[in-house]
């Protein structure tokens, strides 16, 4: 993924504008208010911010890549405008839960790792690229609205079981990374057998470090992870 963002970024670098806050210690007030023509900006860098929310409503309608990395984010309020967005990258944060009524229809990219995460977020009809390494995800729900999802990305987090199912549920799904997840071989196996037999695609399984030690309860993550939050 990181080669990839680098690409995108590069391009971004290249052909629209880009604006990055000055200092730290800022709220996301304080951060964007010295941007010039915010709203014609299309890519925002804030991370280090120690930005605690994002604002109910924001409305940013050229914005197309927001990185709010390495804050203090709790919640993901439901309300942004953010129609032309693609890439959101909001890793390294306190995030526990996507609300329902998350829609960013043209979302590409949606990084999410090292948070705080027990849901797979869904009802994303756009997007390609979900990542979720280092959260407290225990299940997959059957329900998952993510039909042109590619590549999927759940490394270390508490998976016990996944439902071969998953490859109709994501029917473009080519890629997932289930590495340090309590999962059992006999489910690995069953995984592949069932991606083996779809035709006219090809999809990649990475899960060569599972089982019973990963098995770690959540409650003893939670306290390292907010730490951060009184340092």
């Amino acid at each position: 993924m990181e080669n990839q963002i680098k690409k995108l970024m590069l391009i971004y670098l290249l052909v629209i504008p880009i604006c990055k806050a000055a200092a730290p210690d800022e709220s996301w007030h304080q951060a964007v208010q010295n941007i010039p023509n915010i709203q014609q900006v299309n890519f925002l860098d804030l991370p280090n911010r120690q930005i605690t929310t994002i604002p109910a409503g924001l409305n940013l309608q050229n914005l197309q890549a927001l990185i709010i990395s390495n804050n203090l984010i709790t919640t993901i309020p439901a309300g942004l405008n953010l129609p032309r967005l693609r890439i959101l990258i909001i890793s390294n944060n306190l995030i526990t839960t996507i609300p329902a009524g998350f829609n960013l229809p043209n979302l590409h990219i949606l990084d999410l790792n090292h948070n705080e995460i027990t849901l797979i977020p869904s009802n994303l009809p756009n997007l390609v690229e979900l990542w979720l390494n280092n959260n407290l995800i225990e299940a997959i729900s059957d329900n998952l609205n993510l039909p042109n999802l590619e590549h999927l990305n759940l490394k270390e987090n508490y998976i016990e079981h996944v439902n071969p199912q998953i490859f109709t549920q994501l029917p473009k799904l080519r890629n997932l990374n289930l590495n340090k997840n309590p999962l059992t071989k006999q489910n690995v196996t069953n995984l592949r057998a069932a991606a083996a037999q779809l035709a006219n695609r090809e999809i990649t399984i990475t899960a060569n470090d599972i089982g019973p030690k990963w098995k770690n309860p959540a409650k003893d993550i939670k306290p390292a992870k907010r730490q951060k939050q009184v340092d």
